[in-house]
């Protein structure tokens, strides 16, 4: 059995109320306890930053896909005047969403939800082939309608969710209570209506506080002395906060003297005014209560622990979950004496008429003073609250789901365009639909693309820079590489599509693609295609492939929504260096780059980088840098390809390439192969290589690299090097072509940067079977092990040592040969790409 639980309660306002906390408890128990069940959960995209929060919770029990998110308009909520009409269009999307899932039974957590959020609830606005089961929390405005109902909307509100309840097949009642309410009130039959009670969070248990701790609360919360505690759960009338005021009122001076009255929850607007104006009818002073405002679980378990006596004097309530919490934290608790209130507490003489400031102030006096008497109802807070546990809750619900007659009419289901159709009609027909405005319209129609689960799942491949230019460094020869192995061998059931960002979203770089002639084959291309924003839906991956970091305060708030979704987001880290090394850099670059990794870390699923040295790196620095999520952050790695022929390589030789070739090969020659920039090693290089040729060295350096950053000066002292075209050749921007054949031409490779991510030009050395000699980095022996020399050199004159060393080796045929340094093909590289981003996503 499919069930797809309706959990928009747990983003609403009332995830700070019990409401919330219910929803939340039971729904994982349920899915603790589904069995062979199917669990899927359903959430609103009004509200994304709950959405990974909730994801979250559910990790291990309900797979990340089951976890779906629709679209809707925005300013859906009742309260807003003349926009029931677009309410009604919106629970017309929610329903063809929900069908679209084939559910067998949708159990919504809240049905009353809706007045003041954007969230929209309704049960068979769209007939579907499925059961729907609500959670029944109480009846109280129908039972209390001049306190709740006075107000004509709120009043045409209320009823039209009743009229929706009245259409559920099962009701789930948090209590007896509740369940014979239901039963009194509304045309239901005994078996439709299972009370499946309540429970608190495991976390809600007795502990005992430290001394630091006690004084560390006291004093955060201006506690001074034993508190009375109320934790009413919302502050309308039936919360009874009057008469518990002139109940405390009624305390002898001593009693009130040593016990404050202490009330936690988020005050609504106007609220903190009421209660003072209580407080002051009754001669209550400023000092004897404390409003704490909204108070997280951590804090609240501790003031249960601290707290010397519990009163719940609400005159109604649906379960009394605040009661319960209490008690399960070993508080002495009294309560009312009507509706559910009395199951929770479970001893009549632990009861009092709520309605009665004077019976409220007896026991609340008897339970202050009177030692034996709260000794006596500490330990029945212990016995009942054992009575109470989610996981029985969850199995009556999962009993109860089961008994339920399934509804499929055997005829075959509704294809998704077969939906669509249907919702569009019913759209159609909604009052004053016809009277809106393009911009209206459109929102909607968006909402409903969203909505639509494509025919096939696509990986979005970030090209942003790329697109823009190729300025044919080492990341874009990366770049270039992955994408078209990713494009002509995609991944199961994926659509690969390079995207870029356009400024205002991530577009489909079709035009890119015909001009690189990636796609030579697809005969339905055409010169002029448009660009089109790319549509993302809840199976999609985002991968970050390009370097763009300058584009991270654009793109933030689109990956959270594609987060939020439901979509994977992976980005690839080349390397930190920015961060350890700010100096290497132009000014300004270091902290443009922390901000884009702190992004990253914060919106992505994980982050795959391109050597182990790197996600040490990353690992590290997340460790020390936290990025704010709430769920962990996962690092992989992979290592780079070195097949040059694999990468859409460019072509084309100069005039001069054969005589410089030949220059190349006619001596030994060091090659190296890198931008321009200060951590790559050429200063120290070419001076190391000045003090070899003064010694009538005769060896050759090649340089292939573009001018890079913060490094002028030394440009201009290669430039005037003596050796220049002699024994010392800088070609710039050369293709990859020439690349190769300069590769093959040379003799070693000289790898002198003090800084790298992985080390690319080691492994296309060992293709052409060139030794290495490289700096004694750790990735560097990552990436080649045993099969190059390493040298440790902080000085030029150290550095030219080092290769005398190697050249005395070479010529009695001692270095160490790379043939035996294993790489991968750039196939082999993406799919090692692939596997980490899969293995992250499980």
């Amino acid at each position: 059995m499919r069930i797809l639980i309706d959990l928009q309660a747990c983003q609403s306002e009332s995830r700070f109320r019990g409401i919330g906390r219910y929803s939340m408890s039971l729904s994982l128990a349920i899915a603790r306890n589904a069995g062979n069940h199917e669990v899927w959960i359903l959430l609103n995209d009004r509200f994304p930053d709950s959405v990974p929060w909730i994801r979250q919770l559910f990790s291990g029990l309900v797979p990340k896909h089951r976890v779906k998110v629709f679209a809707i308009p925005s300013n859906v909520a009742e309260s807003r005047f003349g926009n029931l009409w677009l309410t009604h269009v919106s629970e017309l999307i929610r329903d063809s969403f929900i069908a679209s899932l084939k559910p067998d039974i949708v159990h919504i957590a809240s049905l009353f939800e809706g007045w003041a959020d954007d969230v929209v609830t309704s049960i068979k606005k769209l007939p579907g082939d499925y059961n729907v089961s609500a959670t029944l929390y109480d009846l109280i405005p129908l039972l209390n309608r001049d306190s709740y109902l006075s107000d004509i909307t709120v009043r045409n509100y209320y009823f039209r969710k009743i009229d929706y309840l009245k259409k559920s097949d099962l009701l789930l009642a948090i209590s007896e209570s509740s369940r014979q309410e239901v039963l009194n009130e509304l045309n239901f039959q005994e078996h439709q209506v299972v009370n499946i009670s309540a429970a608190v969070d495991h976390r809600f248990q007795s502990q005992t506080l430290t001394e630091l701790a006690c004084k560390k609360l006291m004093r955060k919360y201006g506690i001074e002395r034993s508190i009375l505690m109320y934790s009413p759960g919302g502050f309308d009338k039936r919360k009874n906060l009057k008469r518990l005021f002139e109940a405390y009122s009624m305390l002898p001076h001593a009693v009130r003297q040593q016990h404050q009255l202490l009330i936690t929850g988020r005050l609504p607007k106007n609220t903190e005014a009421q209660i003072s104006a209580y407080a002051s009818k009754y001669g209550i002073t400023k000092g004897e209560y404390i409003l704490t405002g909204y108070v997280d679980d951590a804090d609240l378990i501790s003031l249960y622990n601290l707290c010397k006596l519990f009163i719940f004097p609400s005159t109604h309530e649906g379960f009394g979950l605040p009661a319960l919490e209490a008690m399960s934290c070993g508080a002495a608790t009294i309560g009312s004496n009507t509706s559910s209130i009395p199951e929770v507490i479970g001893r009549s003489d632990a009861l009092f008429n709520p309605y009665s400031a004077e019976d409220i102030g007896r026991l609340m006096h008897l339970g202050l003073t009177d030692p034996g008497f709260l000794s006596s109802l500490e330990d029945t807070a212990a016995a009942q609250s054992k009575l109470f546990s989610w996981d029985n809750s969850a199995r009556k619900a999962l009993e109860a789901f089961e008994r339920l007659s399934p509804i499929r009419s055997g005829d075959e289901e509704l294809t998704e365009q077969a939906l669509y159709k249907k919702l569009i009609f019913e759209i159609s027909k909604v009052e004053k639909i016809s009277k809106k405005d393009d911009h209206e319209l459109a929102q909607i129609a968006s909402c409903i693309a969203k909505n639509l689960s494509p025919n096939k799942k696509k990986m979005l491949v970030d090209i942003s820079e790329l697109v823009q230019r190729d300025a044919k460094s080492g990341i874009q020869r990366v770049v270039r590489s992955i994408l078209i192995n990713l494009l002509e061998n995609p991944p199961s059931s994926y659509d690969v599509v390079p995207v870029y960002w356009g400024g205002q979203g991530y577009y489909h770089a079709s035009r890119f693609l015909n001009k690189m002639s990636l796609l030579s084959s697809d005969k339905s291309l055409v010169e002029d295609v448009e660009d089109e924003i790319v549509d993302v839906s809840c199976n999609d991956i985002f991968l970050g492939l390009d370097l763009t970091a300058h584009l991270s305060p654009y793109i933030r708030s689109t990956l959270e929504e594609f987060r939020n979704i439901g979509a994977e987001i992976y980005f690839v880290v080349y390397d930190i260096l920015l961060i350890h090394h700010p100096e290497w850099w132009p000014e300004g670059l270091s902290e443009m780059f922390r901000h884009w990794l702190q992004d990253i870390s914060e919106v992505s699923t994980g982050l795959v980088c391109i050597s182990e040295a790197t996600a040490l790196e990353v690992k590290d620095w997340v460790l020390h840098f936290g990025p704010n999520r709430v769920d962990y952050l996962k690092i992989d790695h992979f290592h780079l390809g070195a097949d040059i022929r694999q990468s859409i390589p460019s072509t084309g030789l100069p005039q001069n390439a054969k005589e410089t070739l030949a220059s190349i090969q006619s001596k030994i020659t060091f090659l190296m192969v890198g931008t321009i920039e200060p951590r790559k090693g050429y200063a120290q290089v070419i001076e190391a290589f000045d003090l070899l040729w003064k010694s009538d060295l005769d060896i050759n350096l090649v340089i292939v690299g573009k001018h890079g950053w913060n490094v002028d000066t030394l440009v201009q002292k290669l430039k005037q090097n003596d050796s220049v075209n002699s024994r010392f050749f800088w070609l710039q921007g050369i293709s990859d072509e020439y690349l190769e054949q300069v590769y093959a031409s040379s003799t070693v490779l000289l790898a002198a940067s003090e800084g790298e991510g992985f080390g690319l030009p080691l492994i296309e050395a060992a293709q052409h079977k060139l030794p290495i000699i490289a700096r004694n980095l750790g990735v560097f022996h990552e990436v080649a092990g045993d099969n190059a020399f390493y040298f440790k050199a902080s000085q030029p004159e150290h550095l030219a040592e080092a290769i005398r060393d190697w050249l005395h080796l070479y010529k009695n045929g001692q270095v160490p040969m790379s043939k035996a340094l294993s790489w991968l093909t750039w196939e082999e590289s993406t799919q090692q790409l692939l596997d980490a981003i899969l293995s992250i996503s499980k």
